[in-house]
């Protein structure tokens, strides 16, 4: 595999990305958010119209395995991408 570009994406002052794995339990459509289980603990995550779903969608999230893309803040984790885990 070769690697023919990197991109660096800007995020607002304070706040770092990260990126987790797990299975995705309570999903709330209305607030737009989800827990995921990882392996240390479980985590809620917020998404928008701005987040990029790839293999899923927001309808079909519950439990299945993702790796979320995320802003981290004081606020909460906000999702920049969504990720099916095909098992």
């Amino acid at each position: 595999m070769k690697i023919t570009s990197v991109k660096c994406e800007k995020v607002s002052e304070g706040s770092i990305v990260v990126t987790r794995e797990g299975k995705v339990g309570k999903v709330d459509a209305t607030a737009k958010t989800f827990v995921i289980t990882t392996t240390k603990e479980p985590l809620t995550v917020q998404w928008s119209a701005a987040t990029t779903f790839v293999d899923v969608d927001a309808a079909g999230l519950g439990d299945k395995y993702v790796r979320v893309e995320a802003t981290a803040s004081a606020a909460g984790l906000q999702a920049r991408k969504i990720s099916l885990i095909k098992q």
